[in-house]
C-alpha cells in the first residue's frame, strides 16, 4: 500500500474516532425523561388528525 494511502486511512480512522467520541459526549448530556416527554408532546392530539390509511 502506498505511503499516502496509509496516511489517508490513518487520518480517516482518527477522525471517525473523534466523531464517535463527540457524539457519545453529546448524548451523555441528554436527559432521557425530558427527551421522551418532548417526543410525546402533543402526540395524542396529532394522532386524531392523521388521515386513515
Amino acid at each position: 500500500m502506498p505511503r499516502n494511502s496509509l496516511i489517508h486511512a490513518a487520518v480517516e480512522e482518527k477522525l471517525a474516532r473523534l466523531e464517535k467520541g463527540w457524539l457519545a459526549r453529546e448524548c451523555a448530556k441528554l436527559d432521557p425523561l425530558f427527551e421522551k416527554a418532548l417526543a410525546e408532546e402533543g402526540l395524542s392530539e396529532e394522532l386524531s388528525e392523521w388521515p386513515e390509511y
